[in-house]
């Protein structure tokens, strides 16, 4: 490079400088110069010179970009003045002079403002810097001014907040010096100002933006009537009030924007090149009015300026950023979808208009995240949430990190994918939703008003949540969120209605778990607050009556006055009322109204007005046609319960098999099994009533494909069967050979069975004794079984199983039995709740009942029960022993060891995992060769989210998921000794999800389960007699007679003790 230069100096070819291999050499050499070494130093002088050369021929504004370069390496070397070209030696070193500093610092900063080369901007800061250093000069003004300017220019690009430090300093500095007539002090005033609010954009800090309304209020007093700079002052001075009014809800600093954004526009008139900008700002700050007091005037007026500077200039960005806003706004009031195509297409436009990389991209980006969602709520076009949620990423990713801005576009992602959890019902997208407004909390500090954003979104969020999972700790924390929520936001913001309705639904599930009527009463409160709040004319008032529907119908349950029931129906008529045909909440606002209804009728006996249901259920199918297909479900569902009510039981039945047949298609592909639970377990009663309908119209063959239609969806679609579609009944029957099948259902009030045979129509038999009060205390009792522990349960147990077999017996068991054809073979099929009882045992104390009358087992459905016979039998016996008498956090078993070591003695083809030996991966492991496996330890039976039950090994549960993915091709018998290892759960009966059909999906063929606790000596007695009663055959296929003969063995031993031998249950052919 150095003889480079040498050979330039001879010859002063320009072209020499510009050569491709100059400029590899130059490359090179740069990063030598960035070492602290000599070599370094010299590196950096033959760069600076080499730049200064290639500055010095050119005369386009190319020339600042190489003279900036050559100041960044000469720098190095400024203390040796003969090392410097002598032009440069007047702009750094000992002999530099402040006017030729200001001079061309000022030329490199108006290049650099052009020109995205970030050393143009460094030069010139750093002369101005060096040439007003240590002066207080009045004369000095213009070039601190400049300097003031030069670093709020860098910190646009860089967002290194020192850049703002050093603006503020040094402007703080020169308006101590300059006289208040000086000319350049309106321009420093108005810059430090600027400076001021954007370090508020960094720090949040209140003080910040106090400081900028007081020196930008100056500045103007300042600026003579006539001086263009008063305009640019006033301008910052609006937008300064205007931001401190969203910040701290102050009128009087919103009244305040206003006016000084309206002397713009009156000192801009149109043709002006600023005229577009003033009508934005005007319009920008009425909504801002609109968004605190509500009135539709000024949310108009807003539109009314923003599309005229839209037309002024259809190129300026802020305008179509606004009117993205606005037709969304226009929209939430006033209800027309068109605005939302409007601002989807001005925020398309506004993103357009800027590069890639600009950092504004996240403003549009987000107000199109906003739109997007707005559009698929009303259209329930999923493509639309799909943009919403790819927006708000972007939205994300365009902001800095840590700032404001970024806390934002997170808070407005959020909802978005709250709203795919919903279309999904994936939890995995509801915790990104908590995620996001998590993090954009805790980017900003309390008091900020974005921070409402995100604690109102939460709200919602750990609502749904706790809904998913049953965590009663989230129910607590959404009101503990949604309560800050609301007391960080005016009394008179009229934003503030979306959280009081967020606020009131909490309290509402609080209630109805936990049954507090103060939760109740504040839920109550609450929903009158937000219909009160609400203009008559707002597109959502539906919601707000809807929402006191809900909350009266609850209020009935506590209070048993009808009128709150007939005041609930009142309004959700109102809510109806008020929408038109075409509404996408038609369905939604039907649905409810039908359920009140129902509710009503089922309570009273009588509908509140037999003539306004029949069109009512016409308005709940036909608005259906277009919802979501969870809706659809619901909406069936409803109408189904409507068209009973009326007793038009074949409408009914029809309504209702519409509803049972989309079950299948409600858990997305990709969905666990918690998720999958949950979406099906939303439509309690459902099968039921079908299937109830359907009797209430002679038609049994229709109940029992009602029954496969809508129940064991979820075992049926693990067992892979080709097709997800209902057999018709002639198919189904054909599994029931050898014997007959079951099936025991009941509406709540009555109930019937249906017994099904290999060959002949099904038998009907009308149970009017199921159902009623004394079906619900019994149904309490049996849960009640399975939830208590210790010796008070032990009594429970022993006072109500007895006393529940001969109620049952009496009721149910000998009208079936009678009508039962000739066979002594039985498998028990009860829907819903039913699956709780033991119908194999069921007889009064000393008299023969089930258990002499039938050899009994039990199956989910019929589908699960050919699928059980259609696999061969084993044709060797690998028998896997398990036992943990003492697993973490549990009472100890101290029979297990025994009664695992007596039939591991029998049979010791595989290990024994006993205790320590007892890990999950070793069971698995085992698992994989055994056909029959053996377990005698603890099981967690969750009753209310059953896949989260599992087998309490020495290391960990074993949950029921894990067991059901295992696919076991010789799998026999699985015994399960111990407790509720086959209660169906209470939230999602129908599926028959509990550990006993988990081993059945894993492959075994037979199962013997258990539906309540029973002692471990006792499990370990009855243990050694089912084994001592099969026939010792590699095959089980005589299991359910040897836990007949065992269970009749011990009824023997102990007679009045049914709570000890009627648990056990034989699942399978």
């Amino acid at each position: 490079m150095s003889a480079r230069l040498a050979e330039f100096q001879r010859s002063r070819e320009p072209e020499k400088l510009f050569t491709a291999a100059a400029t590899a050499d130059a490359d090179a050499l740069a990063p030598i110069a960035l070492s602290g070494d000599d070599l370094g130093t010299a590196a950096c002088q033959v760069l600076g010179w080499w730049h200064f050369f290639r500055c010095s021929v050119l005369t386009t504004d190319g020339k600042y970009p190489e003279l900036a370069r050559s100041l960044t390496f000469l720098t190095r070397v400024a203390d040796r003045p003969a090392a410097l070209p002598e032009p440069v030696r007047a702009l750094i070193g000992p002999a530099a002079e402040a006017d030729s500093q200001s001079e061309i610092g000022r030329d490199l900063l108006l290049a650099g403002s052009r020109d995205p080369e970030p050393r143009l901007l460094d030069a010139g800061i750093m002369l101005l810097s060096a040439a007003v250093a240590g002066t207080e000069d009045p004369r000095a003004a213009s070039r601190i001014a400049l300097l003031i300017v030069g670093y709020q220019w860098r910190y646009r690009r860089t967002h290194q907040v020192d850049d703002l430090e050093h603006a503020i300093e040094t402007g703080e500095r020169a308006i101590r010096f300059l006289p208040a007539d000086h000319q350049e002090l309106a321009g420093i005033l108005s810059n430090l100002g600027v400076a001021y609010r954007a370090r508020y954009g960094r720090t949040d800090a209140i003080p910040d933006l106090t400081r900028s309304i007081e020196l930008t209020t100056t500045a103007v007093a300042s600026c003579p009537a006539d001086d263009p700079q008063g305009v640019a002052c006033l301008s910052n001075l609006a937008d300064t009030y205007c931001e401190r009014s969203i910040r701290t809800g102050d009128l009087g600093d919103l009244s305040a924007a206003i006016d000084c954004a309206e002397r713009v526009l009156a000192r801009t008139p149109a043709g002006d090149p600023e005229h577009a900008s003033s009508l934005a700002r005007v319009g920008a700050i009425h909504f801002r009015r609109y968004e605190r007091l509500g009135e539709v005037a000024d949310l108009r007026h807003a539109i009314d300026l923003e599309e005229r500077a839209d037309a002024a200039d259809p190129g300026l960005f802020k305008p179509l950023t606004d009117l993205c806003v606005l037709y969304r706004e226009r929209f939430q009031r006033l209800g027309d979808v068109a605005d939302l195509r409007r601002a989807v297409k001005s925020g398309e436009r506004a993103l357009a208009s800027l590069p890639d990389g600009d950092m504004r991209r996240g403003m549009p980006a987000s107000m199109l995240n906003l739109a997007c969602r707005y559009l698929y709520e009303a259209t329930q076009d999923l493509a639309q949430l799909r943009r919403a949620i790819d927006y708000g990423r972007l939205a994300v990713a365009a902001s800095p990190a840590g700032s404001p801005d970024r806390a934002s576009a997170l808070g407005n992602l959020s909802p978005a994918l709250q709203r795919l959890y919903g279309h999904t019902g994936l939890l995995s997208d509801l915790q990104q939703a908590i995620d996001v407004d998590e993090e954009a909390l805790a980017l900003l500090p309390e008091g900020h008003p974005t921070r409402v954003t995100s604690l109102s979104n939460l709200c919602v969020a750990y609502r749904s949540r706790a809904e998913h999972t049953e965590a009663s700790a989230d129910r607590a924390h959404a009101i503990e969120l949604g309560e800050r929520a609301l007391a960080a936001i005016p009394a008179e913001d009229p934003t503030r209605i979306v959280t009081v309705r967020t606020v009131s639904a909490a309290y509402r599930d609080q209630y109805n778990h936990h049954g507090d009527v103060a939760n109740l009463n504040r839920a109550i409160e609450l929903a009158h607050l937000a219909l009160d709040t609400l203009p008559a004319d707002h597109p959502t008032r539906h919601r707000c009556l809807s929402e006191l529907n809900t909350v009266y119908q609850l209020r009935y349950r506590h209070s048993a006055d009808v009128a709150d029931m007939r005041r609930g129906i009142e309004f959700q008529e109102q809510a109806l009322a008020s929408l038109p045909t075409d509404h996408p909440e038609l369905a939604m606002m039907s649905a409810n109204l039908g359920q009140a209804h129902h509710q009503f009728a089922d309570t009273t006996g009588r509908p509140v007005d037999e003539g306004r249901l029949d069109p009512l259920i016409d308005v709940i199918v036909e608005s259906a046609a277009t919802a979501s297909a969870t809706q659809r479900v619901r909406s069936y569902h409803v109408a189904g319960r409507v068209a009973t009510v009326l007793g038009d039981h074949r409408r009914a039945a029809a309504l209702l098999d519409s509803a049972a047949a989309l079950l299948s298609s409600l858990p997305p592909s990709g969905a666990d099994w918690r998720d999958r639970e949950y979406r099906i377990g939303q439509y309690t009663g459902l099968v039921r009533e079908s299937i109830a309908a359907h009797c209430a119209f002679d038609d049994p063959a229709g109940a029992v494909e009602a029954a496969e239609r809508g129940r064991g969806i979820l075992l049926v679609a693990e067992l892979g069967t080709d097709s997800l579609a209902t057999p018709a009944f002639p198919e189904l029957r054909t599994a029931a050979a050898d014997g007959a099948v079951v099936l025991v259902n009941t509406n709540l009030h009555q109930g019937e069975a249906i017994i099904v045979t290999a060959t002949g129509d099904p038998i009907l038999v009308r149970l009017p004794g199921l159902g009623g009060a004394g079906l619900h205390e019994r149904v309490q009792h049996l849960i009640d079984v399975n939830q208590r522990s210790g010796f008070a349960a032990v009594l429970h147990q022993r006072r109500v199983i007895p006393e529940i077999l001969g109620w049952l017996w009496e009721v149910a068991v000998a009208p079936i039995l009678t009508a039962l054809p000739a066979t002594r073979r039985v498998w028990w099929m009860p829907t819903d709740l039913l699956g709780l009882f033991p119908w194999h045992a069921a007889g009064r104390p000393g008299e023969p009942g089930a258990l002499d009358a039938v050899v009994s087992s039990y199956t989910a459905t019929l589908r699960t029960l050919s699928h059980a016979r259609s696999r061969p039998p084993s044709t060797e016996r690998r028998q896997l022993t398990v036992a943990v008498r003492d697993a973490p956090g549990a009472s100890p078993l101290p029979a297990t060891v025994g009664e695992a070591e007596h039939l591991h003695s029998a049979h010791p083809g595989l290990p024994l995992l006993i205790d320590e030996n007892a890990t999950a991966d070793a069971v698995l492991a085992q698992l994989s060769a055994a056909t029959w496996a053996h377990f005698a330890c603890h099981a967690d039976a969750d009753l209310i989210v059953p896949s989260r039950s599992g087998i309490q090994l020495h290391d960990e549960v074993l949950t029921l998921s894990e067991i059901s993915r295992l696919r076991l091709a010789d799998a026999e018998l699985a015994y399960l000794s111990a407790c509720s290892t086959a209660n169906p759960g209470i939230a999602q009966a129908d599926e028959s999800l509990h550990l006993a059909s988990a081993f059945q999906l894993a492959g075994f063929r037979h199962v013997i389960a258990t539906l309540w606790p029973i002692a471990d000596d006792i499990a370990a007695t009855t243990a050694r007699e089912i084994y001592r009663h099969l026939d010792g055959k590699p095959s089980a296929d005589s299991a359910a007679h040897a836990v007949r003969q065992a269970t009749l063995d011990l009824r023997a031993a102990h007679p009045d003790r049914p709570d000890l031998w009627a648990s056990l249950i034989h699942n399978g052919p």
